[in-house]
């Protein structure tokens, strides 16, 4: 798993994982939202969301939008957090460079 997703205790899936593939239909199934309805809500295409259920890793940013829609408060937390550090990290390495 990359580095730069967000780790949830307990050896859980980062939200990026959870956001693919079969893990994602069945969350999708479980709050009775469809690929559409998702799609319309959130503002991203409905090709990006095939792509996910197919197996594709989201972007951090489009992870975080669906796991705030979703109902995934604690775990759009942790991953916003982890990119929060990440783009400080970065913005140290510049400034040092």
């Amino acid at each position: 798993m990359a580095k730069n997703d967000a780790q949830l205790g307990g050896g859980q899936k980062s939200l990026c994982e959870r956001l693919r593939g079969k893990s994602f239909r069945e969350l999708l199934k479980s709050r009775g939202i469809s690929r559409y309805r998702l799609a319309l809500d959130t503002g991203i295409s409905y090709r990006t969301l095939q792509y996910w259920e197919q197996g594709r890793r989201p972007s951090e940013a489009l992870a975080l939008r669906v796991g705030e829609y979703l109902g995934l408060a604690g775990e759009v937390e942790v991953a916003d957090l982890q990119k929060q550090i990440k783009d400080l990290s970065a913005r140290i390495q510049r400034l040092g460079a």
